[in-house]
């Protein structure tokens, strides 16, 4: 009896001790050295490629991971990532690395933060995060209003023969109220459709135009005024001022992922210098959504 409650002592020792092992196994991780992050400038341009600095200071034991490409680093955006020899003494182990990431957002701070994941001895990782970093965002687009008015106006005298512009004006009246009480719905949404129609014919002569015009010479310039004629041009259809908004605010009121994906690499092209490879598809996806938002109005003008 004695023999059997010693055999129960050792075995109930020797369990919480291969316990307490284990925990203190998954707590290897130095929580006193955080990965370190910070971009390696105060201040960029939108679209304007920066660098951010990743480093990580562990014992020698410990394998890490760095983020890759597949990693959402909202508000930035991925673009390349440079890895070096991790350097390592007799008891800890240093690895780094420098990413290059972009931004189109227009916020003028916007904050960064990474992660490192430990590979624990369970198999499972944790994620040690680094301290947010924050980088100024500079705007370069400046908008310039130089229209100058000087024009010299000569007043030529006239006369005005009131009683036949009176008699004149009265008959037109009466035509008017009386158009209007029988044939005033039809006629003012025949009129509306009208004025539709030759404002989208106007504006396809002149997409298409510019569309030959930048095939034949891609630049980020006319990919721009594309861009614009288009906002321009939807804002009156759809009466909402979509040339004042952002590609977010856009895609919020016009939600499809492929026209998000055309603003962005407009914005792309016009901010960083990064030219599409199918421009054709992304002017063609603008005047597709044109069209779309013109027939919708159609529609609703002939239902009212």
């Amino acid at each position: 009896m004695q023999l059997r409650l010693v055999f129960c002592c050792w075995l109930s020792i020797v369990t919480l001790w291969a316990a307490t092992t284990d925990v203190l196994g998954q707590n290897l991780t130095p929580q006193s050295n955080l990965p370190h992050g910070r971009f390696l400038k105060d201040t960029a341009q939108v679209g304007q490629p920066v660098q951010y600095s990743l480093s990580f200071k562990h014992d020698k034991n410990i394998q890490v991971v760095f983020p890759d490409s597949s990693h959402d680093f909202a508000p930035f955006e991925f673009v390349r990532k440079a890895f070096f020899t991790t350097r390592s003494d007799s008891l800890q182990s240093m690895d780094s690395a420098v990413y290059t990431v972009t931004t189109f957002e227009l916020d003028s701070l916007q904050n960064l933060s990474l992660p490192i994941y430990v590979l624990l001895p369970s198999g499972d990782s944790l994620a040690e995060w680094t301290d947010e970093d924050t980088l100024i965002i500079r705007n370069s687009v400046k908008i310039q209003e130089n229209l100058i008015a000087d024009t010299i106006f000569w007043q030529i005298k006239t006369e005005f023969n009131y009683i036949y512009w009176g008699i004149g004006a009265t008959f037109l009246l009466i035509l008017l109220l009386l158009a209007n009480s029988f044939l005033g719905k039809p006629l003012n949404r025949a009129f509306k459709l009208l004025i539709m129609y030759q404002r989208h014919k106007a504006f396809h002569g002149s997409f298409d135009k510019l569309t030959n015009q930048i095939l034949k010479n891609p630049s980020a310039l006319g990919l721009e005024k594309a861009q614009t004629i288009w906002k321009k041009y939807i804002e009156k259809v759809d009466n909402i001022p979509y040339s004042t908004y952002t590609t977010r605010e856009i895609n919020q009121h016009l939600p499809d992922t492929k026209l998000k994906e055309t603003l962005q690499a407009i914005d792309r092209y016009v901010y960083g210098g990064i030219q599409p490879n199918n421009i054709d598809e992304h002017l063609q996806r603008l005047l597709k959504q044109a069209n779309a938002i013109y027939e919708l109005k159609r529609s609703e003008i002939r239902k009212s």
